[in-house]
């Protein structure tokens, strides 16, 4: 739970520095679970194995939603470089 709200914390901060540079939309949406993988779920539905197991207290996920990449100013690469200059180094990343 606490690396799930060190990237959240990581996340916002990027979304509050794209603001204060006049570009607050690039960020749409920021979503943090705990103790599931959401995202993950969406995985093994579109061809993951069966049996895939993504809930339990050791999980979590932080996702930015970014705008449509014709409309935001910031790269997918930019903020996710950003990101992990805030938060460092995170095993099982992808």
């Amino acid at each position: 739970a606490e690396k799930v709200r060190i990237l959240e914390a990581a996340a916002r901060q990027i979304r509050q520095e794209a603001v204060a540079k006049g570009h607050g939309g690039d960020i749409e949406h920021i979503l943090a679970s705990t103790g599931t993988q959401p995202f993950n779920v969406i995985k093994t539905q579109q061809g993951g194995k069966a049996g895939d197991q993504f809930n339990g207290s050791h999980l979590g996920e932080v996702n930015i939603q970014l705008a449509p990449a014709e409309v935001r100013t910031m790269t997918a690469g930019a903020v996710a470089r950003r990101w992990q200059e805030l938060v460092g180094p995170t095993p099982s990343a992808p």
